[in-house]
């Protein structure tokens, strides 16, 4: 692997600098604040409409499980759909071939099924079908990830609530590129699990403040879980970074054992609005 070389220098209030002040009175700088929070606004006015193709791949090694799938999402506001296809998998007891729909939209949403065939099945919700549907797609490809990072509302709404105590704010480079590095301690994790969670993330600004690196870490030898990701982006014509390629890892024990690893590989990112005919019945 190839040495990197990384510089950082502590730009936020320090508990070094201050000595016994405690470190919950740090706060983002707020030329940080500022900038930050009109790049997460572009990203999330970007990501809000378009038609974004690729792969999922999702491997757990400590049991040999894998599948893998190629889909197709399609972003119009509060309305989306995607269509996900099984390309690979093993011991996941699912059809190579098929394709699952889902349609997230207010008082009409949906999930079908189309077979290696092209026969589709309505597969009616239960109830709430919307909250159903969409929760289903953000987990499938979670497109939103670089300006969420999972959370309800963006990372840095996170970064400013009362359930995370910042611990460090540098600014630095990694291989000559400027980067921030925040460090945080949260008591749940986006996903719901206590903590408390020690986490970590790399922002690069000249890259539309894009998220490139995060961990998080909570509890200790056999029990320790570090969740971790990288992300890699392209740039639009806005300079508002497109998310490119997502790879994120779950490791269990003080080993690091890697239980379980998603990674999204996109090959289309278009700002687009798709046509309205794909969230109809027609479009089915």
């Amino acid at each position: 692997m190839r040495a990197r070389w990384v510089g950082w220098f502590l730009v936020a209030v320090a508990i070094v600098a201050w000595g016994a002040r405690d470190v919950r009175a740090q706060q983002l700088p707020s030329d940080f604040v500022s900038a930050y929070g009109r790049a997460l606004e572009r990203m999330r006015r970007a990501y809000a409409e378009g038609t974004v193709r690729g792969t999922i791949s999702m491997v757990y090694p400590t049991t040999g499980r894998s599948i893998d799938r190629r889909f197709t999402l399609r972003l119009a506001n509060n309305t989306s759909r995607i269509d996900s296809s099984v390309t690979a998998q093993h011991g996941m007891n699912v059809k190579v071939g098929g394709t699952d729909i889902f349609l997230a939209q207010p008082g009409a949403s949906m999930q079908a099924y189309r077979d290696d065939s092209g026969q589709v099945a309505n597969r009616p919700f239960i109830e709430d079908g919307y909250n159903q549907a969409v929760s289903t797609i953000r987990e499938l490809v979670p497109i939103s990830f670089p300006y969420t990072m999972g959370t309800r509302g963006t990372i840095l709404s996170m970064l400013r609530s009362g359930a995370v105590k910042l611990t460090s704010f540098k600014r630095g480079s990694v291989d000559g590129e400027r980067m921030i590095q925040i460090r945080y301690i949260q008591q749940i994790d986006p996903d719901g699990r206590r903590g408390p969670w020690n986490a970590e993330l790399l922002i690069a600004p000249d890259e539309g403040y894009a998220l490139r690196k995060f961990s998080r870490t909570a509890g200790r030898g056999d029990g320790q879980i570090t969740t971790s990701g990288e992300l890699s982006y392209s740039l639009n014509v806005d300079k508002v970074p497109l998310l490119r390629q997502f790879e994120q890892t779950e490791a269990r024990g003080a080993a690091g054992t890697v239980a379980e690893r998603r990674t999204f590989n996109i090959t289309e990112f278009s700002t687009e609005p798709p046509s309205s005919n794909y969230f109809s019945a027609d479009g089915f």
